[in-house]
């Protein structure tokens, strides 16, 4: 996956997938303005999908029309989107990620509040977007971004990051069959 860091800088990706003797896959950050041979180039070098990221302190607002020129460019690759929110903007982003022309991934159970109840109005607005769209699939990954309990203590608690743990459960649990867990270098759950 193309790091924020890097913006629309693929190389550091393309230089990972071109090492990897074809048993990696990547994710790109791509501008509306790349052109279909750059496009065409990424895909040969292993990409199979574009992120979004809609967390607000993360990056700049890019306008949902060039987004979605995006999304209907890489359909035709048979790339997927990876999308990037906090729970609380899932409402007023719902009618744009309904009509991605592609599959959607969710990264990080769309950030759920993990304080807050697993079968609560946030996580189950989440939930039923999910059931309600099959080409949305999501990442049950970085629990240490959500979790507000923490890392299992030194003394060999088996319970890691338990608050974030329930909220996992019901997604694999509804949706044994769009849930997906990738080694990033982040600790599963």
């Amino acid at each position: 996956m193309q790091a924020t860091c890097h913006g629309a800088d693929n190389r550091a990706l393309v230089d990972a997938l071109s090492h990897s003797n074809g048993k990696a896959r990547g994710i790109a950050t791509v501008k509306h303005d790349f052109s279909d041979a750059e496009l065409y180039a990424l895909h040969e070098a292993g990409v199979r999908g574009v992120r979004f990221n809609f967390v607000k302190r993360l990056v700049d607002f890019t306008p949902k029309d060039e987004l979605m020129a995006i999304a209907g460019r890489i359909a035709k690759l048979g790339w997927h989107v990876a999308i990037y929110f906090e729970a609380p903007d899932l409402p007023e982003l719902w009618d744009f990620f309904a009509s991605l022309p592609t599959t959607i991934v969710v990264d990080h159970m769309g950030r759920p509040d993990v304080s807050k109840p697993v079968d609560g109005g946030e996580f189950d607005l989440f939930v039923k977007f999910m059931r309600e769209h099959n080409n949305v699939w999501c990442k049950v990954t970085c629990p240490e971004r959500l979790s507000v309990s923490g890392p299992p203590a030194l003394n060999g608690e088996q319970n890691a990051y338990r608050d974030v743990v329930p909220f996992a459960r019901r997604l694999v649990e509804t949706f044994p069959d769009r849930v997906l867990w990738a080694p990033t270098g982040r600790t599963p759950i």
